[in-house]
């Protein structure tokens, strides 16, 4: 007997990135030795954004070519975002080679914050006359006590 396993990718999901980030307590070492991680991932993510104004809290992103992925690095945070999310197989296995190029690039930080994962989705609406009617989207009733 097969069982049928559905597809984690729904062609018509409002989703349009996935995210997964790792905060540590801030280490002076990723920001004077960013290059040692991006020589890691250089080849994949070839693309440099360097944040406006050089303040070491905004991360520099390396990006793919067609856009599709990048990674976030700053002085306590590593990300990683997807923007064809490729189901959650693939994604996670992206996930582990970055963290451990991670971990090759700066052995000395161990200790985690936060880990956190997030679908960011786009729903479309419609103003009628200027409002957003909240109420076709949210099933949603509130109720006063009467005084």
């Amino acid at each position: 007997m097969s069982i049928k396993i559905k597809s984690e990718i729904y062609p018509n999901s409002p989703l349009v990135e996935v995210i997964f980030e790792i905060k540590f307590p801030g280490e002076p070492v990723v920001e004077c030795r960013r290059d040692i991680f991006y020589d890691l991932v250089r080849k994949d993510y070839p693309k440099v954004f360097v944040p406006p104004v050089n303040v070491s809290i905004e991360p520099y992103r390396f990006e793919k070519e067609d856009k599709s992925s990048g990674i976030m690095l700053a002085i306590n945070k590593l990300s990683y975002y997807s923007r064809k999310y490729p189901g959650f197989k693939e994604y996670r296995k992206e996930v582990i080679k970055l963290i451990t190029s991670f971990r090759k690039a700066y052995p000395k930080i161990s200790k985690l914050n936060r880990t956190g994962f997030r679908y960011v989705n786009i729903i479309p609406f419609t103003r009628e006359e200027g409002i957003v009617h909240i109420d076709k989207f949210v099933n949603l009733k509130i109720q006063a006590f009467s005084s």
